[in-house]
């Protein structure tokens, strides 16, 4: 599907760890992709397909020439309100394991 939309591509995430007015160092954690597209809804859009997507590969590509990432295992996260007129569109987020660049 194409659209527009923004890409966090999750990873390793770090924490400070602090106490007693020190900081004590680091931990790190692991965290979700998540993409954000803007979708055209046409006459055929069906939001129920959408939100049974899970375990699905989605590929998020710059069309300026930037890189491609990849998300494997991406499932449905959320759908907002279908705006209706000459740019009709709809936000949904996908979450998925970290993103992949290819």
């Amino acid at each position: 599907v194409e659209g527009t939309g923004k890409l966090n591509p999750g990873g390793i995430k770090g924490t400070v760890r602090k106490g007693g007015g020190e900081i004590h160092g680091s931990s790190k954690t692991v965290v979700e992709s998540t993409l954000e597209v803007d979708l055209i809804p046409s006459g055929d859009f069906d939001h129920e397909a959408i939100q049974k997507i899970d375990a699905a590969t989605a590929e998020f590509t710059d069309a300026h020439g930037g890189p491609s990432w990849v998300i494997s295992k991406a499932w449905f996260g959320e759908m907002g309100s279908i705006e209706e007129g000459e740019n009709s569109k709809v936000s949904v987020t996908f979450f998925g394991t970290p993103a992949q660049k290819v």
